[in-house]
């Protein structure tokens, strides 16, 4: 399989240029813009394709782009019939210099329509990726030989109490197996549309298990930066940031891959980020996952602290299900430090949660309640 880049060097005010390879960064194809081409790209995307009631034919919009990145010399076309028969990822750089003007990011690559059909569908395949660059990596490397075996997807839909449409994520979830019944694909359902079940999940398969992560609901802006309408573990909205929702399933992957530095870094920038914005709830389950993880490498006190604080904020705002998890591990805590008495006081509350919000990790804790209870009497 080939990679074929794409990426854009602004070469002045108005113009940048479009350039194209496939291995060596420093050996291009490149074709000069004006910007404002990107910008009308972009418009008629928004109009026609992202947030339109009436969206325009996909067809229509992928031969838009299509010709466009193709241009009067067939330069892209040329490129797709030299390697035709290997199957193509079509990497869209979008490195942080080209932030400040209109960027490839922002176009619906995944309609690129050749005039005979989406190039998504070819076999081989042309895959869209887009992906982030920067001085020190220029190009995208895949590693490694795909593994013969079924795409492994997790799917959250998130539809919140008083937030309207009600999604009919039932139907899409159908309509995606149908779309796929001939394909080899295995699809795992997390169903309370909740971030921080879904970390749960996502840690409980393991390292690498999931390729594909498949998020449905409403979007919106709120303080002029986009959120996804996720769900607290009661049904409430919570207006989830990208770093929130890359915090809850990556700090739990690094974690698990025993990659403690890196998860612990992710969680410190995810509560950095929560207290500047003003986040509590992010901060309430960030605070609980460092804990959590301080607590899976013996660093108790610290652990404690960090539940402690997680469980105040949760207190101060009804965030019942982090306040059940975290009184959960405070009673595992106690109990292991032979407290069992402390530990009953943290389990039994953490309990009552659990039971009334209908979570399935309440028959855990009763067992656990049950076995400490043993320990007091026979002690």
């Amino acid at each position: 399989m080939q990679t074929l880049h794409l990426d854009l060097k602004q070469v002045d005010g108005n113009y940048v240029e479009l350039r194209y390879f496939i291995d060596n960064p420093n050996q291009y194809e490149k074709r000069s813009l004006p910007l404002t081409d990107i910008a009308d790209l972009i418009q008629l995307a928004e109009r026609d394709y992202y947030v339109s009631a009436f969206p325009e034919d996909y067809k229509v919009t992928g031969r838009r782009l299509y010709n466009w990145l193709d241009g009067s010399d067939r330069a892209l076309q040329a490129l797709l019939d030299k390697y035709r028969g290997e199957g193509i990822v079509l990497a869209i750089s979008t490195p942080v210099e080209t932030r400040n003007f209109a960027s490839l990011h922002h176009l619906p690559w995944e309609v690129l329509h050749d005039g005979n059909s989406f190039l998504v569908q070819r076999v081989p395949a042309i895959v869209p990726v887009r992906w982030v660059s920067d001085s020190a990596v220029k190009k995208l490397t895949i590693e490694g030989e795909p593994e013969n075996r079924a795409l492994q997807v997790v799917f959250m839909a998130t539809s919140p109490v008083d937030v309207q449409p009600v999604l009919d994520f039932e139907g899409e979830e159908a309509r995606i197996l149908e779309a796929t019944k001939r394909q080899p694909l295995a699809l795992t359902v997390e169903e309370s549309g909740c971030l921080s079940e879904l970390g749960y999940l996502v840690d409980g398969y393991g390292k690498d298990y999931f390729d594909v992560l498949h998020l449905t609901g409403h979007a919106t802006l709120q303080d002029g930066q986009p959120r996804f309408v996720t769900e607290t573990a009661t049904g409430e909205a919570f207006y989830a940031s990208a770093e929130d929702i890359a915090q809850d399933c990556l700090g739990m992957l690094k974690a698990n891959r025993g990659e403690i530095e890196d998860a612990i870094a992710l969680y410190q920038q995810s509560l950095a980020i929560a207290e500047q914005i003003g986040d509590v709830q992010t901060k309430a389950a960030t605070l609980h996952e460092m804990g959590r993880l301080k607590a899976n490498t013996g660093e108790i006190e610290e652990a404690i602290a960090l539940y402690q604080q997680s469980l105040a904020i949760a207190e101060q705002i009804g965030d019942v299900q982090t306040k059940a998890n975290t009184l959960w591990w405070l009673g595992h805590i106690a109990e292991q430090q032979g407290n069992y008495n402390k530990a009953l006081d943290y389990l039994q509350p953490a309990l009552e949660i659990l039971q009334r919000i209908q979570s399935p990790d309440a028959e855990a804790v009763r067992q656990m309640v049950a076995r400490v209870q043993d320990l007091i009497r026979n002690s």
